[in-house]
């Protein structure tokens, strides 16, 4: 390619000898592509003028290889100095500009990876033969920095990309192109595998007035989850009236917290959003604000225990009599079971964090349970 490139300038300098020679005196620079880190320079004698160039680094040929940084060039005619022009060899690389984030409860990938920002400039080449081959450019799609899970090729460089494919939570993520240049990638993003449930605590209204109020206490990690998040979930808590067929929100969302509560609420269907400020994926619970539930309610003075902990296929509770019975995911979707007493089948639930749902009369008792 080096051959190829100076045999060009040799032309191209030619055809505008004369006044304009000057100007297409170069330097012509091939900018090193990472893992190479020296390129090279030449300049056109009969475009510059003069019989004979020195380098800084000591050079007396027309062409010479250079280290990254500034450099100069010196043209003389014999022993007389004509110019001296100064120039930069610039260390390139593959330039990942990428977003990593959660669709339809998935994990997709867009953005771009470009090609070196030397190329198209004038007296400026990258030297790598072929790198905007597009057939030669593959896309990898990196997985817990070594599981190759998806790729793409032939690939433009610095088109636009959006990687047709979903991929699940729970693992790190990092984009890989591999060129006639070299390999590169970009740095891992985690997409931590949590699911979040959040621990309410209501109180129903009365008297046909808005006197009620609905808590969140805590926002909960699933200890059974595929690289959960190590810390407590902070995020934006949102309350929404679900009474009019579409969610109406409720006052200014709470920020920067894992608790929150309103007050002054009338019966009806109500929709909480938790929104992690680290974490892709919220937590929804739906909320019948219509008499009293929540984790801490109790009936016939007793407190509600569940067992096993953690429960495996069959979950028990030690309250007496029949119960409509439900089983609520960290998403908020609810699996009804019709009435039970005593407990129920839970051998078809994936593992995780879930709450269970005891409706008998006008009382609401949830409790959470951990299912292995």
């Amino acid at each position: 390619m080096k051959e190829q490139l100076l045999s060009f300038g040799l032309l191209f300098g030619t055809l505008f000898f004369g006044n304009s020679a000057q100007a297409q005196c170069g330097p012509y620079m091939f900018h090193p592509f990472l893992p190479d880190t020296v390129g090279y320079a030449y300049v056109d004698l009969t475009a510059c003028g003069g019989d004979n160039v020195l380098w800084d680094t000591g050079a007396t040929t027309i062409t010479t290889d250079l280290g990254v940084g500034s450099h100069t060039v010196s043209f003389y005619d014999g022993v007389t100095l004509l110019n001296t022009l100064t120039f930069d060899i610039i260390q390139e690389y593959w330039h990942f500009n990428l977003n990593i984030y959660a669709m339809a409860g998935q994990v997709q990938i867009s953005g771009e990876v470009r090609v070196p920002s030397a190329l198209g400039q004038i007296f400026t080449y990258v030297d790598c033969d072929d790198l905007t081959n597009d057939s030669l450019n593959v896309l990898r799609i990196i997985q817990d920095g070594t599981t190759v899970v998806d790729s793409i090729t032939p690939y433009s460089a610095g088109i636009g990309l959006l990687v047709p494919h979903f991929y699940p939570f729970g693992y790190t993520y990092s984009v890989q192109i591999s060129s006639p240049c070299g390999v590169a990638q970009s740095e891992e993003t985690i997409a931590y595998g949590d699911s979040l449930t959040l621990e309410t605590s209501n109180v129903a209204p009365t008297g046909g007035l808005s006197n009620g109020s609905i808590s969140v206490l805590n926002v909960l990690n699933d200890p059974n989850s595929t690289l959960p998040y190590p810390g407590q979930p902070i995020g934006t808590l949102s309350l929404f009236d679900m009474n009019g067929g579409s969610p109406t929100p409720i006052g200014d969302p709470i920020e920067q917290t894992n608790n929150g509560t309103w007050n002054d609420l009338p019966a009806g269907q109500y929709m909480i959003i938790f929104t992690p400020e680290l974490l892709c994926q919220s937590a929804i619970v739906m909320i019948d604000l219509a008499g009293p539930m929540g984790i801490d309610e109790a009936v016939d003075k007793d407190a509600l225990v569940l067992s096993p902990v953690p429960a495996t296929n069959y979950l028990s509770w030690n309250l007496k009599g029949s119960y409509q019975v439900a089983v609520i995911d960290a998403q908020g979707r609810r699996i009804e079971h019709g009435k039970a007493a005593n407990g129920i089948d839970i051998s078809t639930l994936v593992t995780g964090v879930y709450t269970l749902e005891l409706a008998r009369n006008a009382t609401i008792i949830r409790q959470q349970f951990v299912k292995e």
